[in-house]
């Protein structure tokens, strides 16, 4: 029983805190859309890029593709 007064405590509590929220949208205005990094010289070629790669990706497919996978915390 203490359990449940302890939770209906804790809703009431809950819906008057959110009966205070304001729920209305907003917007923002932004000067720039679509920002996107400009053009500009490549980087320069890292040797170690297919090193690197190959521990995070090890396995290939067929086609020559890495095949990558999702971390362990992503469903």
């Amino acid at each position: 029983m203490e359990i449940e007064k302890q939770s209906k405590k804790v809703l009431k509590e809950l819906s008057l805190t959110l009966g205070n929220i304001n729920l209305e949208e907003t917007y923002y205005v932004v000067d720039k859309i679509n920002v996107t990094r400009g053009d500009g010289e490549p980087t320069k070629y890292n040797p170690n890029f297919k090193i690197i790669i190959r521990k995070n990706a090890p396995k290939m497919d067929e086609n020559g593709s890495y095949i990558m996978e999702a971390g362990g915390w992503i469903d």
